[in-house]
């Protein structure tokens, strides 16, 4: 025969923790509740209030979710007997004890950073008992472990450590937050994956540099007077230059390198695929067969080549219509 006490002494409004005990296996998980005297000093043993037990689901489940729903059970049995004892005891305290170090890892981080199984659950859990403080117990001393693995009625009666709980709750509250290392948030199962994407618009780099200038014949002479200083800078033009005014081998040098400026930004895909020697997607792209030379510019091909007219004449840059007005 097994006799379990349900008095609580209410004389004198006294106060008391309330003490809840989970875990789970692949059989089912279940959640158990104590509520000690905070007066007793470790002389009155904790008296178990009641505990509840489910089968596991048929659709089988991980080991630390089914930790977590156990976590949610105890959750939901401590919020109502939280509401029953209010009237009559005063709580001065509510722990929840779990010996799954992931789902102990879960109820810190926000419930956000992970799928919506489990952030929907932790998120609960949070909701229903927000001032419960969750901490770690060895699975040797969880008296929810016996539960949740299944105990014979023959053994159960002498199991005090699921009737009066562990020792821990005999010694002094101050001891009972087991300080333990937490798993890092990115070794944690179940976190939501984040994409970084970075997007780049052509009109923006259009817009930051090309529409700076009313003219092509000042967009040309600033360009030619900025990569004079950049030479200079770089010490790849160590002579002065013999005069202040812009000679033609730099202006050719500026126009060659806001075209190139100019097919990256219009005609990126092209300039991808003939750099990795793929075919060219775009036909009307591709009836030009368009190359690529030497510096990187984009010209254009065809039976031109056997004719004797010059190289710039048999194969010329590629240019956006609208690029360079």
């Amino acid at each position: 025969m097994i006799r379990v006490s349900r008095h609580f002494s209410t004389f004198g409004q006294p106060s008391c923790y309330l003490l809840g005990f989970c875990d789970a296996s692949q059989l089912g998980y279940d959640a158990i509740v104590y509520v000690l005297s905070a007066d007793s000093s470790g002389v009155q043993p904790a008296v178990l209030v009641g505990s509840k037990t489910k089968l596991a689901p048929m659709k089988p489940l991980t080991i630390p979710r089914l930790e977590l729903n156990a976590a949610l059970l105890l959750a939901r049995w401590l919020g109502r007997i939280k509401r029953v004892l209010d009237p009559h005891i005063k709580i001065v305290g509510t722990y929840g004890w779990t010996d799954s170090m992931i789902v102990l890892s879960w109820l810190t981080v926000p419930h956000t950073s992970f799928k919506v199984y489990v952030s929907n659950r932790i998120h609960q859990i949070r909701t229903i008992v927000p001032d419960c403080k969750w901490t770690h117990i060895e699975s040797t001393n969880n008296p929810a472990d016996s539960a949740s693995r299944g105990v014979m009625p023959s053994a159960l009666t002498k199991l005090s450590l699921y009737w009066q709980g562990p020792a821990i709750l005999r010694a002094n509250p101050s001891t009972w937050i087991n300080l333990v290392a937490l798993i890092p948030l990115c070794s944690l199962p179940e976190v939501l994956p984040v994409s970084l994407t970075t997007r780049i618009d052509p009109h923006d780099c259009l817009e930051e540099w090309f529409n700076r200038f009313s003219s092509y014949d000042r967009m040309i002479r600033v360009t030619t007077i900025m990569l004079r200083f950049i030479n200079r800078c770089r010490r790849c033009d160590l002579e002065p230059p013999p005069t202040k005014c812009l000679s033609l081998v730099e202006v050719d040098c500026a126009t060659r390198s806001i075209i190139r400026e100019s097919q990256r930004i219009y005609f990126s895909d092209l300039l991808r695929e003939l750099s990795n020697g793929t075919r060219v997607s775009s036909k009307p792209l591709a009836r030009l067969t368009p190359f690529v030379d030497d510096v990187g510019i984009i010209r254009v091909g065809g039976r031109l080549r056997h004719s004797n007219l010059s190289y710039e004449c048999k194969h010329p840059m590629l240019i956006f219509p609208s690029a360079l007005i």
